[in-house]
């Protein structure tokens, strides 16, 4: 085997090849907000008839979302698009069947409540840091005078509301308390007995006529009652005898797992959620946004002027003062600002239904080119 001199001497003296010294990209964990303009991208592209490759979806969102192209095809994915051969091999972006139906049914739910003359209630939950505060400021070129901004996001509040196209933010439903950990999802730090606490005892005095309260599907507001939970095909054999038992349902000790499967699903009643359960006994329904749809909320613009007002005005970083800044917030949002934020929603929504009435047979369909012959990288 032949090693060339230089190779040698390098060896001998110790020497390694150099190591890039250029920094990794942080991932990029995209939020609910950066869904919503990921999809509102791509159906304002399709109403352009504008084929709606990851390029063009790139190069759309590039001011607003700092990701890769490789990243924006798998949060595509993730957001249920898919991608299909049709006749001549091109590539075609859908949503999901599933997800386009789901849609459809709420659209017409919400449509058919309005016109009722219930009001619609729209809640959701977020979350504020302690060091929350503008990216940008104008500064001394020298630095001099710049805040001292502490390192880090700090603590974490987690804050519930509700608000309608009649009031606004609803007086009393306010509820905001400290996160008890600092990871990305305050989805965790909310938990069925809290929520259902503030619903029942906050929210439901707080609604004055018939109403439609608008909730997303985490998990802790789909809590099953008691009498509606059966088990499923994964659990233990035993567990499923001893449901059928309980629910006077013949079965022979030498059924399967399968056959009992079989009979529980052909006795069990229809799922019922605490919820809604609350609600009804209000005199008021529940109706839940499809999948990933935050568009369909209000209360998302909302919260970003909640935010945008504690990052402006946040000079102590100590959580007191960012808690009672919250309430501040809260303050500003009149009733026409609500309003506002609404029919906003509202012209989505009649976008969604404009869209899934089309014939899509008789279109030019919408191509996605997961191959683009753009360079990808990692900088966004």
């Amino acid at each position: 085997m032949s090693v060339s001199y230089t190779s040698v001497h390098r060896i001998m003296n110790g020497k390694r090849p150099c190591k890039s010294n250029r920094p990794k990209e942080r991932a990029k964990i995209l939020d609910d907000f950066d869904h919503c303009v990921i999809k509102r991208t791509i159906h304002g592209l399709y109403s352009r008839k504008i084929a709606p490759t990851v390029s063009i979806i790139h190069k759309e969102i590039k001011d607003s979302i700092k990701i890769s192209k490789s990243k924006l095809t798998l949060t595509l994915i993730d957001l249920g698009y898919t991608y299909k051969k049709i006749g001549d091999n091109r590539r075609v972006l859908y949503d999901q069947v599933s997800i386009i139906n789901y849609r459809c049914n709420y659209l017409r739910k919400i449509k058919s409540f309005r016109e009722a003359g219930y009001d619609i209630v729209y809640m959701d939950e977020t979350w504020v840091n302690q060091n929350h505060c503008t990216d940008y400021m104008w500064l001394p070129n020298d630095g001099s005078d710049a805040p001292k901004i502490p390192s880090g996001k700090g603590k974490r509040l987690i804050v519930l509301h509700a608000g309608t196209r009649s009031e606004g933010l609803i007086d009393g439903c306010d509820l905001v308390f400290l996160a008890k950990s600092k990871d990305g999802d305050y989805h965790q730090e909310m938990n069925s007995f809290v929520f259902l606490e503030w619903f029942e005892n906050q929210l439901m005095p707080a609604l004055k006529n018939p109403s439609l309260v608008v909730l997303d599907n985490a998990s802790y507001h789909n809590v099953k009652t008691e009498d509606t939970v059966c088990p499923n095909f994964s659990q233990k054999k035993a567990v499923l005898q001893n449901y059928l038992t309980q629910h006077n349902i013949p079965f022979s000790a030498t059924d399967t797992k399968k056959v009992l499967y079989e009979k529980i699903k052909q006795k069990k009643t229809p799922v019922v959620y605490k919820t809604d359960k609350i609600a009804n006994l209000h005199g008021h329904e529940v109706l839940r946004t499809p999948v990933r749809h935050c568009e369909l909320n209000p209360i998302e613009l909302i919260w970003a002027q909640v935010k945008g007002f504690v990052a402006k005005n946040n000079t102590t970083f100590r959580l007191k003062d960012v808690k009672e800044l919250t309430y501040a917030a809260f303050g500003k949002i009149t009733k026409d600002v609500w309003t506002k934020a609404e029919e906003h929603v509202v012209k989505i929504e009649k976008e969604y239904c404009k869209e899934n009435c089309i014939d899509r047979s008789v279109i030019e369909p919408i191509i996605i080119d997961f191959c683009d012959d753009d360079s990808d990288d990692d900088t966004g």
